[in-house]
């Protein structure tokens, strides 16, 4: 099992809610912690291909699989 980091919002499907405390997508959580603010799935602060790639995979996997994601946010 993969622990998530304390603090680090839960990966939603999708867009992700509009608060972190409801969780986010792939992109959200990772332009949050590159700048400290963005909570968008269009975070400038997110390399393009590193968005496109988080994006699907965030998406295709399965709610509990998910959190093996949490990790990858890390190294954005």
């Amino acid at each position: 099992m993969i622990s998530v980091p304390a603090g680090l919002p839960l990966l939603r499907r999708g867009a992700g809610a509009t608060t972190m405390r409801d969780g986010g997508c792939f992109v959200q959580v990772a332009g949050y912690l590159a700048d400290g603010h963005s909570w968008s799935e269009y975070a400038t602060s997110v390399h393009p291909v590193i968005r496109a790639a988080g994006i699907k995979c965030n998406d295709m996997m399965s709610a509990a699989a998910r959190p093996r994601l949490a990790p990858l946010v890390l190294q954005r």
